[in-house]
């Protein structure tokens, strides 16, 4: 088990929304070794107690709630009970994924000749210094999705930068607001408010 930066919990899990739990602040994070299972504690906005949650990834590469821990009084606890949660889900086997959607997402597989490719797709995918994005939007994949069903083709063609664009507000919405994102139906807009 390791410790993590709270940004570095949010990259990871930053798309999947823990509605069973009430967080003023997020404390420590940590996570299993491969970052398989990830945790963070937490304090309750009205008890201040201190609790836990730890997210598990499934078969299809998705964090998910695997338990909350229950409220105890001081955050050395909470971490005492994080960190024997972690211990205790990394040594499970995967769940089968239950999210639902068409189809999952890959950003990095052309979808067309290499001559239609846009320049900054190829820089993109092909240079080192860019593995730490890949990574990024890697993860965004599995929570991504396509209403038009042609991102994928405009991401990596004609409309690189405008699909850039949309990763980033995405990412930036799911990561400051309670509420799971939504599309606006039939075209390439946002609706969504955060406080």
């Amino acid at each position: 088990m390791k410790a993590i930066s709270q940004h570095r919990f949010h990259i990871l899990a930053g798309y999947n929304h823990v509605e069973d739990i009430t967080v003023t602040e997020l404390g420590p994070c940590f996570a299993s070794d491969d970052e398989q299972v990830l945790g963070a504690c937490y304090q309750h906005p009205s008890t201040y107690k201190f609790g836990s949650v730890v997210l598990k990834i499934d078969d299809a590469d998705c964090y998910h709630v695997a338990t909350i821990n229950s409220y105890v009084p001081n955050p050395a606890d909470a971490e005492k009970q994080l960190s024997l949660s972690i211990l205790d889900y990394a040594g499970k086997p995967k769940r089968t994924s239950t999210t639902t959607r068409a189809k999952l997402l890959d950003f990095f597989t052309p979808v067309v000749d290499e001559v239609k490719l846009h320049t900054s797709f190829l820089e993109v995918t092909s240079h080192q210094r860019f593995k730490s994005a890949r990574n990024l939007m890697a993860k965004m994949m599995r929570y991504y999705q396509d209403p038009d069903g042609n991102f994928v083709e405009q991401f990596q063609t004609n409309a690189f930068d405008a699909r850039l664009w949309e990763l980033y507000v995405f990412a930036v919405y799911q990561t400051k607001s309670s509420e799971p994102f939504q599309k606006m139906k039939a075209s390439r807009g946002f609706a969504g408010e955060w406080e």
